[in-house]
């Protein structure tokens, strides 16, 4: 099956995904993110009827950030913020709302981004994980893995809650070919506390 048209450089889509314990970190790494970033960010955080998230990381970094909507083109040095109710799904450059069956208990839920993340654009996608309870988020990075792209976790000692990076560590980086054992830091966000898995 051929990919949808889109961004074909090298990581320029980026999705994220968070839970409890998630904002500060998610706020850190907007923070860092610099005014020309050739990339689009999306961003699904579990959250209930009334989200604020939006003018948050607008206010926490450079980078303009919005709710996503539906049927919308997307664009580089943006950030997109999954709203209530809703799974964020990606697909021909353009943003899609749909609200299917909750996922992980959740909607929106951080698989379905990563999934159509993975599915749409391949090796071009950095999928990050941070602090949140259960396990969301681990089938959508062994996705991403999947096509080749990027899996950055946040370390678990450096979560407020660790189930959702343990989950991913243990069940979607499984020793297999090519796959290293150990993880490194990414020192782009030391201070936010990653961990970083990749393909050899």
């Amino acid at each position: 099956m051929a990919r949808s048209k889109g961004p074909t450089n090298s990581h320029n889509v980026i999705v994220i995904g968070a839970s409890a314990g998630g904002i500060d970190p998610l706020k850190r790494i907007v923070a860092d993110l610099p005014p020309d970033l050739a990339a689009a960010v999306f961003v699904v955080v579990h959250v209930g009827q009334v989200s604020y998230l939006p003018d948050i990381l607008d206010r926490a970094g450079r980078l303009e950030a919005q709710p996503a909507r539906n049927g919308a083109a997307f664009r580089m040095g943006c950030i997109y913020v999954a709203p209530p109710g809703f799974h964020l799904l990606l697909h021909d450059g353009h943003m899609m709302l749909r609200r299917g069956p909750r996922e992980n208990l959740a909607r929106p839920a951080i698989d379905p981004l990563f999934r159509s993340a993975a599915l749409s654009y391949g090796a071009s996608v950095i999928g990050v994980l941070l602090s949140g309870s259960l396990s969301d988020g681990t089938a959508g990075l062994r996705a991403v893995k999947a096509v080749g792209g990027l899996a950055v976790v946040q370390h678990p000692k450096d979560t407020l809650v660790p189930s959702m990076v343990e989950s991913a560590l243990h069940y979607g980086f499984r020793r297999k070919a090519g796959w290293p054992t150990s993880s490194r830091r990414c020192p782009s966000h030391s201070h936010a506390g990653f961990a970083l898995r990749s393909r050899g």
